[in-house]
């Protein structure tokens, strides 16, 4: 009321439909459990106008900017007006879209919820009201057809919940030069909510075994996200929500982000640019749910994965590899990697994930990067060759080779009983994938954006014959340190929707990306 007497009856307006579709769920035993969700949501006005505002949105999309059109109150069903409909206009003018169907919302609401921690479920209200001023000036205004998608509902609440109200509003505004389809993009965000959701549930109850609740009765938390003891752990929950931020948080004026070049990378662990985030968010997905639907498929051991690599001029330097705990000490220089994902394989092997996401320079010239020609990595092992060198790329491709020619690395010293760097692993093998894509706005031809062409191996000037050069440097560092072939044409790959989350995540429900497959190229 306090809107109305300011002159804002949008609210009040909104107030008819929201009560007929309450009326209709509660109606329907069938649906029931989606009425009782939205109010268990419910602390404050607030939350209840924001529901409110936001069951009025049309269920199919509207067009244009700013707000959207009335929806008729009463949908297909005009016979169940409220006792008290008459206190309504029936709507400001002429209603002229389609309300969401009550046994729609009703089962949303109900997989929502057996999707979302009471955190996030506790900032859903918010997160609607974030979506829906997103959507008001959305540069991809398909979003606004998803709603009522219980993927587009999950992501959001829980990135209010952990990331911001601004992160939602960017999610629904979209990234114009994104590299995902928007349905896409939803349905592996909503997925990856949904296992830190079950990650924190099976940390809670592992926690709580020591001191268990008396009064507890029912099913645990766990098992009403039906989780299947699959979750993300603490650390991974956390580079998640990072890697959300990195992708959301600062997006230009223009709706544009930028392709960080290679040498901007810093030495630590790195976040990486909008592109890359979500290139790395959508692999974990793919990863995880690969191994949720069969045991077969290695499960993720680390994101970020903190690696020392040894380089050595001479045999007789390396440690016994077949000892306990071969300390790492006569290494002739050693350098740190952060692996962007590693699959545990058996004991103590790994499979080492190193993802990429740059662009070709024109759709023209798809063989060199528009960051530059990868340029070839000086071997000094004076601590000159960082990070930030601009043969960042070819440096840790060697770092990874040498590491996999040794059929060892180093974990951290922490990692170790006596503090020391002695704790070994082996790469057992390593991937390095650059992204599939092609970005082209029909509305903004300045627009088209396409990965690179990688080339074969034996093409000295293509991407993979550039990352397949020895580094400049000692020659007794080579022969000892790289023993083996960059094998470049395998090592490295391309990679598309297609082959990936497209083969897994509706396999798991999170079928919004099926949904709308024709409406872009999943390649």
């Amino acid at each position: 009321m306090k809107k109305a007497k300011k002159g804002d009856f949008d609210t009040l307006w909104n107030m008819l439909p929201f009560l007929v579709l309450a009326a209709e769920m509660y109606n329907d035993e069938e649906v029931r459990k989606g009425l009782e969700f939205l109010i268990s949501t419910v602390d404050s006005a607030d939350d209840v106008v924001a529901w409110v505002d936001y069951l009025a949105l049309p269920a199919d999309g509207w067009e244009g900017e700013g707000d959207p059109p009335l929806v008729d109150a009463f949908g297909d069903n005009p016979q169940a007006a409220l006792p008290l409909s008459f206190m309504f206009r029936q709507a400001q003018a002429a209603p002229n879209a389609r309300r969401v169907v009550a046994r729609v919302l009703g089962e949303t609401l109900a997989s929502v919820s057996r999707h979302l921690d009471a955190t996030a479920a506790k900032a859903l209200p918010e997160a609607l009201a974030a979506i829906k001023q997103g959507l008001r000036g959305t540069l991809n205004p398909s979003t606004r057809r998803y709603v009522f998608k219980k993927e587009l509902m999950g992501i959001s609440a829980g990135m209010m919940a952990r990331a911001g109200a601004k992160t939602v509003r960017n999610l629904v505004r979209g990234i114009r030069n994104a590299r995902y389809h928007p349905a896409v993009l939803i349905s592996f965000l909503a997925y990856l909510k949904y296992e830190n959701a079950c990650g924190r549930a099976i940390q809670a109850e592992s926690e709580s075994q020591a001191n268990p609740d008396p009064g507890q009765t029912g099913p645990s938390e766990s098992e009403r996200l039906n989780c299947s003891r699959n979750g993300f752990s603490r650390t991974i929950r956390s580079s998640i929500y990072a890697k959300m931020r990195a992708a959301f948080s600062d997006i230009a004026a223009d709706g544009q982000v930028k392709e960080a070049a290679p040498s901007d990378s810093p030495p630590e662990r790195y976040q990486g640019d909008a592109h890359g985030a979500l290139f790395h968010l959508e692999q974990l997905a793919f990863y995880h749910a690969s191994h949720r639907l069969s045991d077969n498929f290695p499960a993720i051991k680390a994101v970020d994965g903190f690696r020392y690599v040894g380089f050595f001029d001479k045999a007789a330097r390396i440690p016994d590899l077949t000892a306990d705990n071969p300390l790492l000490e006569d290494d002739i220089f050693r350098r740190i990697r952060y692996i962007d994902i590693v699959l545990q394989g058996q004991d103590n092997q790994e499979q080492w994930i190193e993802l990429k996401s740059y662009k070709a320079k024109s759709p023209n010239q798809r063989d060199v990067l528009a960051a530059g020609k990868i340029k070839t990595w000086k071997l000094t092992g004076t601590g000159s060759d960082t990070a930030r060198d601009p043969a960042s790329l070819h440096r840790q491709f060697t770092i990874d080779r040498a590491a996999f020619s040794l059929r060892a690395a180093w974990l951290a010293k922490n990692q170790s009983d006596r503090d020391r760097i002695e704790v070994v692993v082996v790469p057992a093998s390593i991937l390095w994938k650059f992204q599939k894509f092609e970005v082209r706005r029909r509305n903004n031809p300045t627009i088209h954006d396409v990965s690179p062409n990688l080339g074969a191996q034996n093409q000295p000037n293509s991407i993979r014959g550039q990352f397949a050069k020895d580094p400049d440097g000692n020659q007794d560092v080579l022969r000892v340190s790289l023993s083996a072939n960059a094998d470049t044409n395998q090592t490295i790959v391309d990679s598309g929707i297609s082959s990936t989350i497209k083969t897994v995540l509706p396999q798991l429900g999170f079928d919004l990306l099926s949904e709308y497959a024709e409406e872009f190229d999943l390649q």
